[in-house]
């Protein structure tokens, strides 16, 4: 999956990891800053490579990994119980292109 983010997406983490963050304050508390269309985003990634379900499941469990190693509490669930979502959604209408 590393290289679905390097290699294919071209992500420069040091860029990336404050968009993630206004994305990830949206979705929490509603005061992100995060204005793109992440479905239109995965979409075209999803043209150059196919997204499968086992990339969704590396990817939500490395997210719930990484919430369980560095937060506790109901924000944290929120957090996870979100990216099961996100994904689950993702991966249904990725299945229509």
């Amino acid at each position: 999956m590393h290289h679905i983010f390097i290699d294919v997406a071209k992500i420069d983490m040091q860029e990336h990891l404050p968009i993630i963050t206004d994305f990830w304050e949206q979705v929490l508390f509603q005061t992100g800053d995060y204005k793109k269309n992440v479905m239109k985003l995965h979409v075209e990634l999803n043209e150059k490579v196919q997204l499968s379900p086992e990339n969704f499941q590396t990817w939500l469990a490395t997210f719930q990994n990484t919430v369980d190693a560095h937060f506790l509490g109901e924000n944290s669930e929120k957090a996870k119980t979100r990216a099961l979502s996100i994904a689950t959604i993702m991966q249904i209408k990725l299945q229509g292109f």
